[in-house]
């Protein structure tokens, strides 16, 4: 657990940083630490080292809050309470373009941003299928 905390500290600029980012990039990197992942769910990343599985098994089960008290600050990405087809998911595009919480999908009288207004405010290319799966998501 102390190498997590290592990895998570952007001033530690160790070269064995980069083998975690190497197998760690096809679920968002640092995100899988920042998530609010079950256990149960570590295999859906599809890890291939066994090692680094354990890790982020025993990482989530020490991290994930069944509640989450700030609806809004919620991160979108990797989170057991917001599923699609009963999944957490990650979207590395829509990450890439500073979507990561709950917040970003809103307007400010709270509502769900329009798909059109959703595309402009992040510039992203998505279709209004992804978008609305995600919108179903968060509805209580």
């Amino acid at each position: 657990m102390k190498w997590v905390k290592g990895y998570l500290n952007n001033d530690n600029h160790g070269k064995w940083k980069l083998f975690l980012d190497f197998h760690f990039q096809r679920c968002g990197g640092k995100l899988v630490f920042l998530s609010n992942l079950k256990p149960q769910y570590v295999l859906q990343l599809n890890l291939r080292d066994p090692f680094l599985r354990e890790i982020i098994e025993h990482w989530t089960g020490l991290s994930y809050k069944e509640k989450q008290l700030d609806f809004n600050s919620m991160g979108i990405w990797l989170n057991s309470l917001i599923r699609i087809e009963n999944q957490p998911f990650f979207y590395t595009s829509w990450l890439k373009a500073g979507v990561k919480e709950v917040r970003d999908l809103l307007n400010q009288d709270q509502t769900f941003v329009s798909y059109n207004a959703f595309v402009a405010n992040y510039n992203i290319k998505t279709n209004y299928l992804e978008y609305f799966k995600i919108i179903a998501a968060h509805q209580p």
